[in-house]
């Protein structure tokens, strides 16, 4: 997945509203978002590839979403690494363990570049393998791509501040949220980040709804965790063809 919008504690009905696209290669086998039969408290989606997750949730309402940090990738291009998948995975798998203690528990240098936002409904927690950081967050809006959380990229600024318009709103307008991912407009050519891909691939990405011949925006999920109330989840699929799923727990 490679971005995200977050509402932490600054809605008077959820404490958690979290928004996102998952980027990726339409041939890159993935399977719908469902309880997992193995493990029936996570709700996720799974890269087949690796039997990793990139956004997931229990049933307690522990979660984790994760992105591709897009500098390591270059740098760490021939180097053996973990799956980052299995970041969200295995948080999900112990929704007892505190996020503080679950980050402090890993060793960083064994994935590839990442952005790791993990929590419950008491705390959340940001965490990258560049800098390094680990930091729990405080009530706030925030966007994240594929760089450190609120790096002012094109698609990061404008979301967050159309996201942050919704969020504001009297009344949650799901079916806004959704469209409001699916914007394919491209970044002008001096606002490109630069992490070392040619400019023309940073063009293709500097959308929030990415779309090329191999690789593109595949998913945009919603995760709504209310103060009281059942938490919803919805999913839609854009790749190969339209799908929605949608869930209460």
């Amino acid at each position: 997945m490679c971005l995200c919008f977050v509402a932490w504690k600054v809605h008077p009905d959820y404490s958690l509203i979290l928004l996102s696209n998952r980027d990726e290669l339409y041939n890159r086998p993935t399977e719908t978002a469902q309880w997992l039969r193995e493990h029936p408290q996570i709700l996720c989606g799974r890269d087949r590839a690796k039997k990793g997750t990139w956004l997931g949730v229990t049933q307690s309402a522990a979660f984790a979403t994760l992105t591709n940090y897009r500098k390591r990738e270059i740098d760490d291009s021939s180097e053996e690494k973990k799956s980052r998948g299995t970041l969200v995975m295995d948080f999900l798998r112990a929704p007892q363990t505190s996020p503080n203690s679950y980050l402090k528990s890993l060793s960083l240098h064994n994935y590839s570049g990442f952005n790791l936002l993990i929590g419950n409904s008491q705390e959340l927690w940001y965490a990258n393998n560049m800098v390094p950081e680990r930091k729990k967050l405080r009530p706030g809006i925030y966007g994240l791509s594929n760089s450190r959380i609120d790096d002012p990229w094109f698609k990061v600024l404008r979301g967050k501040e159309v996201f942050s318009q919704h969020i504001q709103a009297s009344r949650l307008a799901i079916s806004s949220l959704f469209k409001m991912m699916k914007d394919p407009n491209l970044a002008p050519s001096d606002q490109l980040p630069k992490t070392g891909f040619p400019k023309s691939w940073e063009k293709i990405c500097s959308a929030r709804f990415v779309q090329s011949p191999q690789y593109g925006t595949r998913t945009t999920s919603l995760l709504c965790i209310p103060y009281k109330g059942k938490s919803q989840f919805k999913e839609l699929s854009h790749y190969p063809k339209p799908k929605e799923v949608s869930y209460e727990f």
